[in-house]
């Protein structure tokens, strides 16, 4: 079985629209919740949309489980809790992985 290892997750999701407390809420639930945060931001994407810019170090298995597993679910769950979602009420989320250390 393969040891884990540290890796980077960035994370991005639209923020709310008028909705000024989203990014306490979401550092709130974060803190809450012990998660190694790197950085926590809001930032213009492509379309001139409003995102959330989350950097967080964890240990997983590999970056598929890092992105596509573990961290989304992880994340998922932190911004569901947040009241950070669409109408669907589902968070929509880009999510990547790269190893946080040399070893």
């Amino acid at each position: 079985m393969s040891a884990a290892r540290r890796y980077l997750v960035t994370v991005h999701a639209p923020v709310p629209e008028e909705d000024d407390g989203a990014l306490e809420r979401l550092r709130g639930v974060l803190e809450a919740r012990g998660l190694e945060i790197n950085e926590l931001r809001t930032e213009e994407g492509p379309q001139g949309q409003q995102l959330f810019h989350l950097e967080s170090t964890f240990e997983a298995l590999s970056a598929y489980d890092a992105e596509q597993i573990h961290g989304r679910e992880m994340f998922v769950g932190v911004l569901k809790e947040a009241a950070v979602a669409d109408s669907s009420g589902q968070p929509q989320m880009s999510i990547k992985a790269e190893r946080g250390d040399a070893g």
